[in-house]
């Protein structure tokens, strides 16, 4: 398997408890804006994190753009063969075309498959809306973005993609999205 090294020379690592599924890392290509997430949450004197709505628009278009973007695969592959370069739907087909037929190019049988692509825009959607939520369910550390001066950070989300379809040889998958904010 081809091991594709990281953009931002970064290691990630799977999470063992979900040793079953195939786990793959994916790099975003689009910067989602430090500014934009400081224009949206702040702190309250006692230490609070508030979060302005008036600018929310602005932080949930620019994470959409980013997770709807393309990504850089990063770690061990899951084919022999190069991958193409693209969003995460077009990853996926590449992984079911190489699980079914061993050629991850063969992407034409999974183009119009609908339920694929709804299943992660779902999934991104939900995380979009959790990442204003003020219980904070995905455990983003917002008091530290908010207390960022103009250094990298990195948030890790996680999309599992089920074989809800019952194709032949195919595994559930969890797929790493590694969002750079600066």
């Amino acid at each position: 398997m081809i091991n594709y090294p990281s953009l931002f020379n970064l290691k990630y690592k799977n999470d063992l408890s979900n040793s079953i599924i195939q786990q793959f890392h994916l790099e975003c290509l689009n910067i989602s804006k430090l500014k934009l997430w400081k224009d949206v949450f702040s702190l309250d004197l006692s230490n609070n994190i508030i979060i302005n709505h008036e600018n929310i628009t602005k932080l949930f278009s620019n994470l959409q753009k980013c997770f709807n973007g393309h990504f850089h695969f990063t770690g061990k592959s899951f084919t022999n063969n190069p991958i193409l370069r693209g969003d995460i739907p077009l990853y996926y087909n590449q992984y079911m075309a190489h699980k079914m037929f061993n050629n991850s190019l063969n992407l034409e049988p999974f183009k119009n498959i609908k339920s694929v692509k709804l299943l992660i825009n779902r999934q991104i959607e939900n995380i979009l809306h959790q990442i204003f939520k003020k219980n904070n369910p995905l455990n983003i550390p917002i008091k530290h973005i908010i207390n960022q001066n103009n250094t990298n950070l990195f948030l890790t989300f996680k999309i599992q993609i089920n074989n809800n379809n019952n194709f032949k040889n195919l595994d559930n998958t969890l797929w790493y999205l590694h969002l750079f904010i600066n």
